[in-house]
């Protein structure tokens, strides 16, 4: 058994557990697809705070689609 940290240089990072059998491809690939869900995950985490934050700008009975008027001159 191997254990990698990988770190990033705002401080985070995570550990990964891994064989001496694995193929770098393969380990490569893997890092990859966990760093992006980690990407993901912390967008998702940031848009739901800042939902909380901020809150909708409209009341519940105000939601839908505004009409638009355009002025062509």
């Amino acid at each position: 058994m191997v254990v990698l940290s990988i770190k990033n240089s705002d401080g985070d990072g995570f550990l990964f557990e891994t064989t001496t059998n694995t193929r770098n491809d393969d380990l490569i690939k893997s890092l990859v697809e966990i760093h992006n869900e980690r990407l993901r995950a912390k967008v998702i985490v940031d848009s739901v705070r800042g939902l909380a934050l901020y809150v909708p700008m409209k009341e519940p009975n105000q939601v839908g689609i505004d009409e638009v008027s355009y002025h062509y001159h």
